[in-house]
């Protein structure tokens, strides 16, 4: 049976040479580092890395030298795997059902991410790379409110402030982790959140 990890190491063209070689055992460590978390593992041990991809532990060891290296590889990881869904065009017009329509998208890529989400949140304390990564992707949830909102940034600061925060991942985990809820029951809290935050806007800016 071919796992994971050989799957991914499959793509790769085979030159000669130690500098090949060395290609190959790094993809396996990141498939496997990837794995591990995926299955709930936030800090994975060195020898499970190296029984999972199939490296030898000293090398494994070298690598988990060179994390913050080993962090750059695995965020692209993580952003291509659900780049598409990120991308993706809203389906509907008004501003009201685009923000409804990102919502429902965005838990979908909360749920599915959740265990990297953490396990990045809690190595960004050591790790500058992951602390601007995070700082980006917050970036870009914020940009998004504002590409779909009518209601000026300016203006509205606090409550784009509130939104962000009521529909962020780290409060999806929280829903889902802490408060054990359903991935249904975590989208019902988040939306409800939502449709009052919306009131405050409307109400804060007639037309």
């Amino acid at each position: 049976m071919v796992t994971p990890v050989e799957k991914n190491v499959d793509c790769i063209i085979k030159p000669d040479g130690r500098k090949a070689r060395s290609t190959v055992s790094r993809v396996k460590i990141v498939q496997a580092f990837l794995q591990l978390i995926g299955e709930g593992k936030i800090t994975p041990r060195a020898e499970e890395v190296a029984k999972i991809s199939g490296v030898g532990l000293r090398t494994v060891f070298r690598r988990f030298n060179e994390m913050e290296l080993l962090y750059r590889e695995l965020v692209p990881e993580i952003e291509r795997t659900f780049e598409d869904m990120i991308v993706k065009p809203l389906e509907v017009n008004t501003w009201q059902d685009q923000l409804h329509e990102s919502l429902i998208r965005k838990c979908a890529i909360y749920d599915k991410t959740m265990c990297y989400r953490v396990a990045i949140v809690y190595h960004s304390q050591h790790s500058p790379f992951l602390k601007d990564r995070l700082e980006k992707w917050l970036y870009v949830e914020e940009k998004a409110h504002k590409q779909i909102l009518p209601f000026d940034y300016a203006e509205n600061r606090t409550l784009y402030a509130s939104l962000q925060a009521a529909t962020s991942s780290d409060t999806w985990a929280q829903l889902r982790n802490m408060q054990n809820l359903s991935k249904e029951g975590a989208f019902e809290v988040m939306k409800s959140m939502k449709d009052m935050i919306v009131k405050s806007f409307i109400e804060q800016n007639p037309s």
